[in-house]
């Protein structure tokens, strides 16, 4: 049997839930309730937020691992949703921002590649059922 992960949601008010995972950590997940704004991430915010953590994770790694200096890792992620309930993602579009120095295009692109084709879980789900388009902008830093 595989790893088995947990996680417990407990209603709060409105559409706001407490989350609390098997790592015993909280997060508040919310969606605009009566016309009240969120107060926290919606679901669907934290699907992109899974995808882009995980595939940001491994690649950081695998930058390091090179011995690649990497001082800033942003993952800029939109997703378009469906116009019909249950409103699925169609397209995800995800722009990796990497700050490092002496950072090459083909250690970033090979670092990327194996995220997205063998390590990100969360990729390999969501790609089956949505077209997710990366790219990348590499900035030299200045220190």
């Amino acid at each position: 049997m595989g790893e088995i992960k947990r996680m417990s949601v407990q209603h709060i008010t409105g559409y706001a839930f407490a989350a609390k995972g098997g790592s015993n950590h909280y997060m508040v997940i919310d969606s605009e309730y009566q016309n009240q704004p969120a107060a926290a991430n919606s679901p669907m915010e934290l699907v992109l937020a899974a995808l882009g953590s995980c595939t940001a994770s491994d690649v950081v790694e695998i930058l390091l691992k090179k011995r690649l200096r990497v001082d800033r890792f942003v993952v800029q992620l939109s997703g378009e949703r469906e116009e019909d309930h249950p409103r699925v993602y169609k397209k995800i579009h995800m722009h990796y921002q990497i700050y490092g120095k002496r950072l090459t295009r083909k250690a970033v692109e090979h670092a990327i590649e194996l995220s997205l084709s063998k390590y990100c879980s969360v990729h390999s789900m969501l790609s089956k059922s949505v077209e997710i388009t990366h790219e990348y902008t590499l900035h030299e830093s200045t220190e």
